[in-house]
Order: C-alpha cells, then sequence, then structure tokens
C-alpha cells in the first residue's frame, strides 16, 4: 500500500512468505516498504489446501494428516459459530473448548450434538461408521475412517492416492453442514 501512495501504483513484484499459524504476513518491497497481510481464510480451510497440495505433491500421509487436522478445526469453527450465535462469549467457548481440544473424538461429539440442535436433524453418514469404497476391494475389507487416519498418522501407514482421495471424498460430507451452519 506504501508503492501505491507513494507511487500512484501498487508494486507489480510477488513476494514469497512462509505459511504462519496466526495468518498474518510480513513483506517487504525492493523500495523498503512494510506490508503487512492477514488472510481471510479459516484455518480449516487453510489446512485442507494443504492437504489437497501434499495429494497432488505425492505426499500421502501429509495429506490425511493435514485433512484429518482440516476436519478437526472444522469442528471447532462450527461449534465457535454456534456458541457465539447463541450468546455465549468467546472466553466461556475457550473455556468449555479447552478439555476437550486434543480429543478428536469428543470434538466431533460437540460437533454432531450442535448440528443436531441447529438443524433439527443428526448428520447423516455417520463419520464415525463411513468406510472408504476403494477400488478392487470391498468394504467391509476397509477400516473405518478413525482407524484409517489413526493408522496414517500413528502407525506409519502409507495409503494410497485412491485411498486418500476417498478420505477426502468422505470428508467433504460435512459440506451438507455448510448450508445449516449460522
Amino acid at each position: 500500500m506504501e508503492c501505491f501512495r507513494v507511487d500512484g501504483r501498487p508494486s507489480d513484484v510477488a513476494i514469497s512468505v512462509e505459511l504462519r499459524d496466526d495468518g498474518l504476513y510480513t513483506a517487504t518491497c525492493p523500495q523498503g516498504h512494510i506490508t503487512v497481510t492477514a488472510i481471510q481464510e479459516q484455518k480449516f480451510e487453510v489446512l485442507f489446501d494443504l492437504g489437497v497440495m501434499a495429494l497432488l505433491d505425492g505426499y500421502t500421509r501429509e495429506a490425511v494428516s493435514s485433512i484429518a487436522a482440516s476436519l478437526e478445526r472444522f469442528f471447532e469453527y462450527y461449534v465457535l459459530v454456534v456458541s457465539l450465535k447463541h450468546g455465549i462469549g468467546y472466553e466461556q467457548f475457550s473455556k468449555a473448548w479447552n478439555p476437550i481440544s486434543k480429543l478428536s473424538e469428543r470434538q466431533l461429539g460437540a460437533f454432531l450434538f450442535l448440528y443436531l440442535l441447529e438443524s433439527r436433524k443428526a448428520l447423516e453418514p455417520l463419520i464415525l461408521d463411513a468406510k472408504p469404497q476403494i477400488d478392487g476391494r470391498s468394504r467391509g475389507d476397509t477400516p473405518i475412517w478413525s482407524t484409517f487416519r489413526n493408522d496414517v498418522i500413528h502407525k506409519g501407514y502409507i495409503p494410497s492416492a485412491l485411498e486418500v482421495i476417498e478420505d477426502g471424498v468422505h470428508e467433504s460430507l460435512l459440506d451438507e453442514a455448510g448450508p445449516t451452519a449460522p
């Protein structure tokens, strides 16, 4: 913006920055002007994008890890938005979320029940029981999603790209939650 103010036009120089957890990026143009930019994407969106990029680059384990983290951050975001909608302040939300902040299945439980309260219907299919459809394998021979993710993240299982795609498609079932989100 300083280049725009001084030169009457924005700088046409692209500057690479490293991804940051806080979403704030500082860049210095060739003229020495410093700009701080905040991205508008939610953390779950950034993590999902990282998962897709990892998959495209051939890093299947990293793709599963990022997509799973994205899903958990989506649960947190949804619970926060519903809490704020009902007049619960961020401080109170944080106190309630903190005990489950490292417990994936409890986060899922919080999400499922708030989804039920908001939409007046249970989310189908139930995420915990879903199994991927993988060519050449029956659903009876595939693990449920939580087992699949745990095998990848904690046991070092290296999934195929197809398994990651099936996992990502499964995760996108939550897209049906979008229209009813507050």
